[in-house]
Order: C-alpha cells, then structure tokens, then sequence
C-alpha cells in the first residue's frame, strides 16, 4: 500500500537535482544560487564561476581519476584547495562534456580499447554508459547538496530536415 503523509513532514538531508537546458538559458546562474556550492567542471577554461560579485571555487577535472579521488573524500579534497571554504553543494558541470566522445570518461574508456580503431565501437559506448550509471549513482550517496548540469544540443538530420533536441 502507498505511503501517505504532508510535505511538512518530509525531511531531506541534501538536495539532489538536475539541470537540462539549451546554452544560455541559466543552468550556472541557477547552480550558483545553491549553498555554498563548489563548482566541478568537465569543461576546460573555466577558470572562476561567479554570481554577485562573489567568487565560488572551482575543481577542474582532467581525467576520472580526478573524479575517483573526489568521490572518495571530497572534504579532505575541498579542505586541500580551499581550505575552510564552508562547501554544502557540489555542482556538477557539464554531465553532457563528460560523457561526450572528447569528455574524461570517453577517453579512459579509449584508453583501456583493445581496438585500435578511431572511433568507439558499441562496445565501448556501451562502458561509457556503464561509467556514466555509477557516477550518477555515486554522486546521490554525496554528503552534499548535488545538481547535475547537462546541455541540451539541437540536431538536425542532413538527409531528412527534422530538427531534434538531445
């Protein structure tokens, strides 16, 4: 039988959320808003997010160790860059540079290829997709408010005209 109670009644530890949208329409002005947030970015360049004149970390990944080491103790991580910076929310941008042929967890997974081809295979979209499942898994078991930024491309198919959003 379901459960049945008020939302007064409902206690949350952390937030959890994700964040989809075209560029420009405010995923980081929205991500800035949460706590005290530390911005991860799988993006290079960008070097300070910042809302309100207030400056908010920033910890560049370069590869999925960077993620790995995060993951295991993202204090002692926050602690070693920022010091006493008071971190509650962990912003992760962009999901979508991630996981795409030329994110971090693509290359690691190109990196281990037995196949010497220069595109993936099947295959190896298939432990990229493995790869992409356990870090959304690991990110909700965070002690930290968490929000996934991704981005919304457009497609259009050359052959047929039809515009798609992905």
């Amino acid at each position: 039988m379901a459960k049945i109670y008020w939302t007064q009644d409902l206690t949350l530890d952390y937030l959890r959320g994700l964040s989809i949208g075209k560029s420009g329409v405010g995923k980081n002005v929205f991500g800035l808003t949460w706590p005290d947030p530390v911005w991860i970015t799988f993006e290079k360049g960008l070097i300070y997010a910042k809302l309100h004149g207030i400056q908010h970390p920033v910890y560049e990944v370069e590869n999925m160790e960077d993620v790995r080491v995060l993951f295991d103790n993202p204090r002692a991580v926050i602690e070693k860059h920022y010091g006493d910076y008071p971190a509650k929310s962990l912003i992760f941008d962009s999901v979508s540079a991630m996981g795409n042929t030329t994110g971090v967890v693509m290359d690691e997974v190109m990196k281990a290829s037995t196949t010497k081809i220069m595109y993936p295979s099947i295959q190896e979209y298939g432990r990229v997709t493995d790869k992409m499942r356990g870090f959304f898994r690991l990110a909700s078991e965070l002690p930290y408010h968490v929000l996934i930024l991704a981005n919304l491309y457009t497609e259009k198919d050359e052959l047929t005209g039809r515009i798609e959003d992905k």
